[in-house]
Parts: C-alpha cells; structure tokens; sequence
C-alpha cells in the first residue's frame, strides 16, 4: 500500500489546486458489515473516541493486534497498531505492504483500499503518520 499513498496524495493536490473539492467523509453506510464488526474497526472507534489522535491507544490497541491475524483487515491493523504502539512487532511490519515498496501479490482488501483513501481525504492522523513513515 505504499505505493497507494503517493498516488491519493498527489491526485488530491492536483485537485485542489484546480478548484476546491468538498468531501464528506464516509460513514458506517459506505463499509461492509464484515468490516464493521472487524477488530480493526472496533479499534478504530475506541480510538477515534479520544480528544487528541494517540489519546486512547491504551484501549484500542488489543483489538488491532487481533486484527493483524485477520487478512480482511491485516494492513490497517498493522497501520493503526503500529501508530499507536510505536513498537510493534518488527516481523508483523515486514508482512505490511503498508511498509514494503512493492504491492503484496495478495493485494489489498477493497474496505481497506476505500478506507485509507476515504481517510486521507478527511485528514486523518494515522494515514499522514503512514505517509511520514513510508515515504
């Protein structure tokens, strides 16, 4: 996924820079049940429930480290536990095509695609901490 943040990035510039784009960010409506009742997604609402971005990382973080083990919803896990923990397990990052510079031959689930660039879109903390680290 790597490759991915470059591409929205770049695209959002271009389009702003031509006229100004207003953008909802998405709601429970745009996701699949199975991904809203993912560990990852739990996490993300314990997470998100905090005042400032790393505020509950204490509580979200169990649930992202479950959902590493689930491939729906591996590369976000990965993302989000690695955000909030600062050192997570270096053998799960090398499995991330978040932190590769090569698209996985699995390639990514289409919730986890739509998420990071519906979140990007919305300015989210953990996907502009993806691009500080990635790129």
């Amino acid at each position: 996924m790597k490759w991915l943040l470059p591409i929205v990035l770049t695209t959002l510039t271009a389009c702003s820079e031509e006229r100004e784009v207003s953008y909802t960010c998405p709601t429970d409506a745009n996701y699949s049940e199975a991904f809203l009742e993912s560990d990852f997604y739990q996490g993300w609402r314990t997470l998100k429930a905090g005042e400032y971005p790393r505020e509950n990382c204490k509580e979200a973080i169990h649930y992202f480290e479950r959902g590493v083990s689930d491939n729906a919803v591996f590369e976000l896990s990965t993302l989000y536990a690695d955000f909030c923990s600062g050192s997570l397990d270096q053998s799960l990052l090398d499995h991330s095509s978040i932190y590769l510079s090569e698209k996985l031959s699995t390639g990514v689930d289409y919730d986890e695609f739509k998420w990071v660039l519906d979140l990007a879109l919305c300015n989210s903390p953990v996907e502009q901490y993806a691009w500080d680290k990635c790129c």
